[in-house]
Parts: C-alpha cells; structure tokens; sequence
C-alpha cells in the first residue's frame, strides 16, 4: 500500500486531486491550509488536505464546487 493509498484511506486527498476537481491551481489549496481554513498535513514533501474540510469550506461559498468535491472518492 502506498503512503497515498493511506492517506485516502484516513481521509485525506492530495492536493493535486483537489485543484484539478474544482479547476484551480495547486497554489490556491496551500492558501487555504496556509490561511486556516482547510486542514492540511505535510508527510516528507508530500501535502495532504482532510476530505471534510474541504467539502465543508467549498460548501458554505460555492454550490457548485462543493457538488463537484462530493464526486471525489469517499474514505
């Protein structure tokens, strides 16, 4: 299993999967940890975003996004 596999497992989704669903850059994402307003963790290199605070952040400013980010595997 790879450290992804675990950390979809637990939750998280990578950064990349996120931006690319919703249309945005990668940067836009690390605002959002940066800011607070996501839950993000660092492994090595790797950054991770916790499903839930994504979809909770996209639901309360943007329908569509938060209908787009529902689509996103389930943990």
């Amino acid at each position: 299993m790879t450290q992804i596999d675990k950390m979809k497992a637990q939750g998280y989704l990578t950064i990349k999967d996120v931006a690319d669903t919703l249309g945005v850059h990668v940067t836009t994402i690390y605002r959002l940890i940066d800011m607070g307003r996501v839950e993000g963790v660092r492994i090595g290199r790797a950054r991770y975003v916790k499903r839930e605070s994504v979809l909770s952040y996209y639901s309360g400013i943007d329908e569509k996004a938060a209908a787009l980010l529902a689509g996103l595997p389930a943990t």
